[in-house]
């Protein structure tokens, strides 16, 4: 039996085996994982379907597996996705063990990661973008985010991204991660970003990560919680959820050759698929489900630089798309069943239908790429809820 997990597990050792980069590392996914030829061709069955269905809860719910308004934030391991269980915002990224309140080290390891503590110059400069520094000089709020870093957020998010995509998608010796250390500091601005990854690369490969916490949305960090939630900014979500995203980013960057040239869907996507997003982007992923064109623009396979909150919820509705029509498919007993309520998903020996006959039920004419600027009102339309960076040397 495939599971949902197992679909994208497989869809992600593609990339991490891969020698290829961009379009081609990514029609080389979707192929061996599901055989469909292509990533363009994946997307216009699944933009046709949302278009045929007509209708966004119900396209949510049986077409890609998420079910909105219930506990299951809608991660990979949990429920909705055909996990044993319920993962909620509390609970998936769980919190074990003591909070160590004397933790005062400068780094600390995790899962073959280790994590160092740095200063961030107020400007940007790329040949010294961090500095040393001790957790002395941090503030309350600074501090105690190191120290819940250490105790639980830093190996949750790793044990749980390995979980997600498989046991060797990490830091551990038997990983292909090329770097196996991250600078982690603090920021404080405005634009929208809860925090921030980036990444330092040569001849393809990332040599140095950076986690920026933005603590202008989490400056006044609620001492009384450990899922990390802020008393100045209680739109700005639980900061563990945060971390696990980050983390999944400085994962695959670490794993996979040219990570910063797949589609931006796919960076932020996969990011969002480690913790979910039914809670968080309710409105984002009805406003995509109930309009097919704009889902088509969210799906954009040549943007690679860019992700606005479409691409974010796009890239989620998309996997979590994938691995239900694949693992239902191939889980099906008649297997060369047609097209059931006009979904447009065969199952043809385990496989997607072939991109040669794609043109038979897909009309190609979808709109062009078009994000619009990002208010910072509110959590659904935070610009980049932590965006993922990347400085090529």
């Amino acid at each position: 039996m495939e599971t949902q997990q197992d679909v994208i597990k497989n869809f992600m050792r593609s990339l991490d085996n891969t020698g290829l980069g961009g379009r081609e590392a990514m029609n080389e996914a979707i192929k061996n994982c599901c055989g469909v030829e292509s990533i363009q061709a994946a997307i216009d069955i699944m933009v046709s379907d949302c278009q045929s269905v007509g209708n966004a809860e119900s396209f949510l719910q049986n077409r890609c597996g998420i079910t909105l308004y219930n506990d299951d934030t809608g991660a990979i391991t949990g429920s909705d996705a055909g996990g044993a269980t319920v993962k909620t915002s509390q609970s998936i990224i769980p919190e074990n063990g003591d909070f160590d309140p004397n933790f005062y080290d400068n780094s600390f390891g995790a899962y073959g990661l280790t994590f160092q503590l740095v200063g961030y110059p107020d400007t940007d400069d790329y040949y010294n973008h961090y500095y040393s520094t001790d957790v002395s000089s941090l503030t309350d709020s600074q501090r105690l985010i190191w120290q819940a870093l250490y105790s639980w957020w830093g190996k949750e998010s790793l044990y749980l991204i390995a979980q997600s995509y498989g046991d060797n998608f990490g830091f551990d010796a038997g990983s292909s991660a090329t770097v196996k250390n991250i600078h982690v500091g603090f920021g404080y601005d405005n634009s929208g970003s809860l925090a921030t990854t980036s990444t330092w690369t040569s001849d393809n490969n990332v040599t140095d990560l950076d986690l920026r916490i933005n603590t202008y949305y989490y400056g006044d960090i609620n001492n009384t919680d450990p899922n990390g939630s802020a008393n100045n900014n209680a739109s700005a979500g639980y900061l563990d959820r945060v971390i696990a995203h980050e983390l999944t980013h400085a994962v695959m960057a670490a794993n996979i050759n040219n990570f910063y040239l797949l589609p931006s869907f796919i960076q932020e996507g996969m990011a969002e698929l480690t913790h979910g997003i039914d809670d968080w982007r309710t409105s984002t992923l009805l406003e995509l489900a109930g309009d097919a064109s704009k889902l088509s623009s969210a799906l954009n396979v040549d943007n690679y630089s860019y992700a606005d909150t479409y691409a974010y919820a796009g890239g989620y509705m998309f996997l979590r798309y994938l691995a239900k029509q694949e693992s239902d498919a191939a889980n099906s007993a008649a297997m060369n069943i047609q097209p059931v309520e006009n979904n447009m998903w065969f199952a043809e020996e385990n496989n997607f239908v072939s991109a040669d006959n794609l043109s038979e039920i897909v009309e190609n004419n979808f709109s062009a790429v078009s994000f619009d600027k990002i208010e910072n009102n509110n959590f659904e339309n935070l610009s980049a809820e932590n965006n993922f960076v990347t400085y090529t040397e």
